[in-house]
C-alpha cells in the first residue's frame, strides 16, 4: 500500500529513467502490487454508504435500487481510463486537466470545476464530522456534541499532520471489513424477520422508477456511492505515488514499453476490481437494510438522530443492547477513516492546485510538504466550522453527493478526450471497454435526467 502522510515526498511528474520494472504476468504476482484501491475503498465505505444510500433506501423502498447497482457498475470504467492516463504519463488528474482544451483563466476550466466539488466536499464533511461524533454519543448518551467535534478534528489533525496514523489507518481498515462482513449478515437476517424482502422487491427496484420526493436524495447517492468523482480523481494520485508509472518508465515508444504499460494497466485492473466487489457488496447491503428496515418503519434518518435512526437497521433485526455498542464502534470507524482517507488525498490535490496556479514550486519538495502539512489542519478546521454551523449531517452528505455528481461530467469528457485524442493507438482497448464507456455515459445522462423530471414532479 502506498504510504502518504507529511513525510512523503510528492512526485514530480518526472519519471526516472532507471526505475521501470517488468510487470507481474500472474494473478498472484499482480496481487502483491495492488494497494490503491484499497486505500480508496476506505473512503468509499464510508458517508455514501452508511448515510446517503440508507437515506435513499429509507426516503424510497427498494424502488430506486438501480440507481445503487448502476452507480456501483459503471463508473468504474471512467476510473480505469483516468488511472492509464496517470500510468503512462505520471500525471494525477489535475495536471492533466490542466492540458484540456477549453477556457482558460490562470487554470484550465476543468480544475476551476474541482474548486466548486471542493465547496460542497466541505459541507459533506462537515457532516461527517458532525456523523463521527453522534456516533460516540451514540455509546455515550449526553456527551457533549461540540466537545465531540473539536475533539475529533483535533486528532484528525495530529494524524494527519504527524504521519503517526498507520496503525489506526490499518486497524480501521479492519474494523470497517468487519462492519461491510456484519452489515451483510444483517441484510441476509432481515428475511427472517417482518422486514422481510422478496424477489419481487428487487425487480421492481430495476424499473427506472424515480419517485419526485426522492429525486434529491437518488442524484446524491449516485454521486456519492461506488467510486465517486473525487475518489477518481484521487485514485490518479495514489497510482502515481503507488509506483505504476515509475515502473512503467516514460515513454519511448518502444514495443518493449508498450508491453510494460499494458502490463502495469492489467495490474491496476486487478487493483480497481477488488476494490468494486468490496464497496459494491458493502452498498447494496447498506441499501437492502435502509429499504427493508427503515422504509418499513417509516424512519428517515436526518438531523441530530441521524446514527441513532441508523442504529435501528440492526436493532431491529438482532434486539439486545450490544448491538447499539457495536453499530456505534462501526459507524465510528467507517466514517473517521472516511476523514483520514480524503483529508490525506486531498493534502495532495490542494498542493496539484497550487502548482497549477503557480503559487508554489511543485519541483520544491519543501514548498510542497508546506502545503501538505498546512491543508492537513486547515481542511479538518473548516469540517469543524461546517458541522458546527448546520447540524443536518444528512443533507450535507446528500450536497457532497450532488457535488460529486457534477464533476463526474468533468470526468467523462476527460476520459472521452484522453480515450480518443491522447490514448497511443498501440494501447487502444477493445470494443467491449468503448461500448462500457457509451453506456457508462448513457447511464449517468438517464440519471440526471430522472432526478431532473423527478424534482420537477414529471413521470413518465
Amino acid at each position: 500500500m502506498a504510504e502518504h502522510g507529511a513525510d512523503v515526498r510528492y512526485s514530480a511528474y518526472k519519471l526516472p529513467t532507471d526505475k521501470w520494472q517488468e510487470p507481474p504476468t500472474t494473478f498472484a504476482g499482480r496481487l502483491k502490487h495492488i494497494g490503491p484501491g484499497v486505500i480508496i475503498t476506505a473512503s468509499i465505505v464510508g458517508s455514501g454508504e452508511l448515510i446517503a444510500t440508507t437515506t435513499l433506501g429509507a426516503q424510497a423502498g427498494f424502488i430506486t435500487l438501480w440507481t445503487i447497482v448502476l452507480s456501483c457498475a459503471l463508473k468504474i470504467i471512467f476510473q480505469l481510463e483516468m488511472a492509464k492516463m496517470s500510468i503512462t504519463t505520471g500525471k494525477p488528474m489535475l495536471h492533466f486537466w490542466d492540458t484540456m482544451p477549453g477556457p482558460r483563466l490562470l487554470v484550465g476550466w476543468a480544475v476551476w470545476a474541482w474548486f466548486i466539488l471542493l465547496a460542497t466536499k466541505i459541507i459533506q464533511f462537515g457532516g461527517i464530522m458532525g456523523s463521527t461524533t453522534q456516533a460516540i454519543q451514540l455509546a455515550f448518551p449526553g456527551f457533549n456534541y461540540t466537545l465531540g467535534v473539536i475533539l475529533v478534528a483535533i486528532s484528525v489533525i495530529l494524524l494527519i499532520t504527524l504521519g503517526r496514523y498507520k496503525v489506526i489507518e490499518f486497524s480501521s481498515t479492519v474494523m470497517v471489513i468487519i462492519f461491510v462482513i456484519f452489515t451483510i449478515g444483517m441484510a441476509i437476517l432481515t428475511q427472517f424477520t417482518k422486514y422481510a424482502f422478496n424477489f419481487g422487491d428487487l425487480l421492481n427496484g430495476m424499473t427506472f422508477q424515480l419517485p419526485p420526493e426522492a429525486a434529491f436524495a437518488a442524484l446524491a447517492a449516485f454521486g456519492i456511492t461506488g467510486i465517486g468523482g473525487d475518489e477518481i480523481v484521487q485514485y490518479t494520485y495514489w497510482c502515481v505515488e503507488k509506483g505504476y508509472a515509475a515502473k512503467t518508465g516514460p515513454c519511448d515508444n518502444s514495443a518493449a514499453w508498450y508491453a510494460r504499460a499494458k502490463g502495469w494497466f492489467k495490474v491496476m485492473y486487478l487493483d480497481a476490481a477488488i476494490a468494486m466487489v468490496i464497496y459494491t457488496c458493502a452498498t447494496l447491503a447498506f441499501y437492502i437494510l435502509g429499504a427493508s428496515v427503515l422504509h418499513g418503519a417509516k424512519q428517515v434518518p436526518g438531523g441530530m438522530n441521524l446514527i441513532k435512526t441508523l442504529s435501528l437497521m440492526y436493532t431491529e433485526v438482532l434486539g439486545g443492547s450490544w448491538v447499539i455498542y457495536f453499530f456505534a464502534l462501526g459507524a465510528f470507524t467507517t466514517l473517521y477513516s472516511t476523514l483520514i482517507s480524503w483529508t490525506a488525498a486531498n493534502q495532495r490535490i490542494v498542493a496539484d492546485i497550487m502548482a497549477r496556479l503557480k503559487l508554489i514550486d511543485f519541483e520544491n519538495a519543501k514548498h510542497v510538504n508546506g502545503v501538505i502539512i498546512g491543508s492537513g489542519i486547515a481542511l479538518p478546521v473548516i469540517y469543524t466550522i461546517m458541522a458546527l454551523l448546520f447540524k443536518t449531517p444528512a443533507f450535507m452528505v446528500q450536497i457532497g453527493g450532488w457535488g460529486t455528481s457534477f464533476i463526474l461530467l468533468v470526468i467523462i469528457f476527460s476520459s472521452f478526450y484522453h480515450r480518443y485524442k491522447i490514448l497511443a493507438k498501440e494501447l487502444k482497448p477493445g470494443r467491449f471497454y468503448d461500448i462500457f464507456m457509451i453506456v457508462g455515459t448513457l447511464a449517468f445522462l438517464v440519471v440526471i435526467a430522472q432526478t431532473a423530471m423527478g424534482l420537477l414532479g414529471i413521470k413518465l
